[in-house]
């Protein structure tokens, strides 16, 4: 459904990972792939995000992180993480 809405709208995509992982040949979509540490592509995505991108994730730590810094963050449900829901998750 992401990859539909950013290709309607013309909006690229980050997938971030410490894998490499199947994404559509797309001009609008990049695939980045961090070191093997298991948190790696936390630390990435923490390190690079800016005040305009929405972080889509399901893990609740990363979401913590990025709702502190002011970033919109979903889950891959569509429900949106803030400052008073992504603790009690």
């Amino acid at each position: 459904m992401i990859e539909r809405f950013a290709n309607r709208l013309y909006i690229p995509l980050k997938f971030v990972a410490n894998r490499l992982i199947p994404i559509p040949p797309n001009n609008l979509f990049t695939m980045i792939v961090t070191g093997k540490h298991e948190s790696s592509a936390d630390e990435y995505i923490v390190a690079h995000v800016t005040e305009n991108d929405i972080a889509v994730t399901r893990d609740i730590q990363l979401a913590a992180r990025l709702v502190e810094k002011r970033i919109t963050v979903l889950n891959d449900r569509g429900i949106e993480y803030s400052s008073e829901n992504v603790q009690e998750r």
